[in-house]
Parts: C-alpha cells; structure tokens; sequence
C-alpha cells in the first residue's frame, strides 16, 4: 500500500510545471518627453519579453523606485520645474524575476517665463549730498520678482544692483547730474527708463567767499577792508583815501599783514 502511495506522489510531482527562473529582457527604446501646459513629465518604451509573460514595470526616478504599472507608459505628475530627473525601469514576471534595467533617459520641465515687464522704478529721490558724493534711493518694483535695479548718471550705466539705493562718489561740487533707474525681472525682462532725477552736490565753501580786491591808489578805504598787494592780504586799520605812497606794504599805520 504505501508503495501505490509514493507512486502517485512521484506522478503527481512529475506532472508539476518546472518552477521559472528565466527573468525578461530588459524593457527597450526608454523616451522621455515634456508637456510644458500639463508639467508633467511622460515615459514610453518598447514591452519586454518573457517565457511566461510581464506582469509589471519598476519605475525608478534618480535612482528610487517610485511606481509600478502593468503598461509600457507612465507619467510623472509629481516632477518640479526646473529639476533635472534621471529616469529607468525594470520588468517583472509572475514569478517574481526582474530583468536587466533598461536604458537611462532625463528630462526637465523649464521653468515658466513671466510674460509681464517690471514696472518703472518710482519714487527717486536724493537721501544725502556733500561736495563729492550723493545718495539716491527709489521704491521697489513689486508686479515680478526683480533680480537688479541698474542705475544710470547722465544717460551712463554706473551700478546693477539689487540694492534700491546707490552712493554716487567722486563728483564735482556745485555739479547737476541726473539720474535714471531700469528694473530687471528674474526671467530678464527689462522695465522702461525711470522718470529722471536731477540733484546737485553741494558748493565748495571756497568758492563762495567774496573775492579780495587788489590795493588801489584814489580808493576810499574803511577801517576793516581787506586788499591784497605784492601776493600778501592787508586789512585797513583806519580810514583814508589811498596814495601810493601809503601802499600797504609802506604805510604800516594804515595796514597791518593778515593770514
């Protein structure tokens, strides 16, 4: 009896598939492409081939298993603008053997250009001014993002900067310059010129002093008047109606040197 046992157990065991163990071919022709108006990334490839059949695809993204489908397509809807991504895949069979991987390919969504222009700059006003120097400052841009603010002196870039002021140096005193100002976007996109700014650096105190009149003979000097005569300044110490005979250099009772 236990003979007749084991002989149906041998056929029954003989009548048994062999297990598989032959993996699929490695999926073919990966592609990827873009679709700017949906953002999202999309994969085709040719089908792998098995003895038994594929009954999934491995879907890897910079080298992390992210998805599996059943179909030889996939789209990424979770991919970010402006990122590069590698991409491959594997198959799998019902008996669990994944083939070889299949090529790599890589693909980016651009990021979207704004097709607004930044606003004029505004608002330039002068904050502070010496002889040599002056600081001028404008409000910010707002209707984009804005990378720098170029700043132009008498029609001549001097500065780009994203700052929104700028310190002007090495001018001339009692000089007019006028100022304009372009935003620039992040994207690149230039705004127009900005209504100009005139401001004046301050005189130099030296040039604002009265000039000092050379000595002159039949001339009715007051007691306090300051002449010059042979490159040196005299202040009258006492009035009188000049000679030449008392030139300041002669008449030390009417004049006395002053620095």
């Amino acid at each position: 009896m236990l003979e007749y046992f084991n002989d149906l157990k041998a056929a029954a065991d003989s009548a048994k598939p062999a297990a598989d163990k032959t993996p699929p071919t490695a999926p073919g022709s990966l592609q990827a492409s873009v679709d700017v108006k949906e953002k999202t990334i999309n994969l085709t490839w040719q089908p792998a081939q098995d003895n038994v059949g594929v009954v999934s695809y491995r879907i890897y993204r910079n080298g992390v298993n992210i998805d599996s489908v059943k179909i030889p397509h996939w789209k990424d809807t979770a991919a970010q603008p402006g990122t590069k991504y590698d991409y491959y895949l594997f198959a799998v069979d019902a008996a669990g053997n994944v083939s070889p991987a299949s090529n790599h390919v890589s693909a980016e969504i651009p990021v979207e250009q704004s097709q607004e222009k930044p606003r004029v700059p505004a608002g330039l006003s002068v904050s502070a001014t010496t002889q040599t120097t002056l600081d001028i400052s404008w409000q910010p841009v707002t209707n984009v993002a804005i990378s720098q603010y170029t700043v132009y002196r008498d029609g001549l870039k001097v500065q780009s900067s994203p700052l929104l002021s700028f310190h002007d140096s090495g001018l001339s005193a009692n000089t007019t310059y006028i100022y304009s100002v372009v935003a620039q976007s992040v994207a690149g996109d230039l705004s127009e010129l900005s209504a100009p700014l005139r401001a004046v650096t301050l005189a130099d105190p030296a040039t604002l002093l009265p000039a000092i009149a050379a000595w002159e003979t039949d001339i009715a000097y007051e007691s306090g008047d300051v002449v010059t005569y042979h490159g040196k300044k005299y202040q009258c110490l006492q009035r009188h109606t000049s000679i030449q005979d008392w030139n300041p250099e002669d008449a030390l009772s009417l004049w006395k040197v002053v620095k």
